[in-house]
């Protein structure tokens, strides 16, 4: 899923965290076990991301993006270009 906001697009993956730990390396701080799914945000001309924290579901995966959306969620810089 991809979303234009403003000049920065924004892409949106939801990662098996079991599978691809190298792929999540290059977003610190994901704070996720290898089991988890995790959703990320990700600008990748700014090299910004944010992760979702919250219950695997679809009601939490929509607040997440609306608060991408919204303005409402904080962007770290990634650690490196995440590679899968």
């Amino acid at each position: 899923m991809r979303n234009v906001h403003g000049a920065s697009p924004i892409s949106y993956i939801l990662v098996d965290g079991g599978k691809y730990v190298r792929f999540l390396e290059a977003f610190p701080e994901t704070d996720m076990d290898n089991s988890s799914a995790v959703l990320v945000a990700y600008k990748p001309r700014r090299g910004k991301f944010a992760v979702y924290r919250g219950p695997v579901t679809l009601e939490g995966f929509e607040e997440f993006v609306s608060g991408v959306l919204g303005g409402d969620i904080s962007f770290k810089s990634i650690a490196q270009k995440p590679t899968l």
